[in-house]
């Protein structure tokens, strides 16, 4: 009888390049590894995303490829476009007066944050079935 394999996934975040090369070298992470080779198959896989791919997070405990560039720029597209439209009826009046450079900045920063915490999670939410279809080779 075929022992049945389980596959377990751990994400970690750094906030910078150096300290994930920190983890990486350390000996905390080595001793965690050689603790646990005895219960793995095979090595452990290293997947870094950065840039617009921290938007679009693949689903917990689910096995997928990221998905292609193209969905992600339609998706980034469906959260700014609207961001910026409703920014520019709204902010955009108060900041009038100030010189270009200081309102671009002000109009840029609140897309970004609004994108990152706000938006972006419930698109990848509402478009998980486009992002992540069920049947990989379809849209792709």
């Amino acid at each position: 009888m075929k022992k049945k394999s389980t596959s377990i996934y751990t994400v970690f975040a750094f906030d910078t390049p150096e300290h994930l090369q920190a983890w990486q070298t350390s000996p905390e992470r080595a001793e965690c590894l050689n603790v646990i080779a005895q219960h793995t198959l095979g090595s452990t896989q290293l997947r870094q995303v950065s840039g617009l791919g921290h938007w679009f997070t693949q689903p917990v405990a689910a096995v997928h490829q990221p998905p292609p560039w193209w969905k992600v720029a339609v998706v980034t597209w469906l959260g700014i476009f609207p961001t910026v439209f409703v920014l520019f009826l709204t902010v955009a009046p108060l900041l009038a007066n100030w010189p270009l450079l200081p309102r671009v900045m002000v109009i840029t920063l609140l897309v970004v944050l609004l994108m990152t915490w706000v938006i972006a999670p419930r698109l990848t939410t509402w478009f998980k079935s486009f992002l992540y279809p069920a049947n990989p080779s379809s849209l792709s």
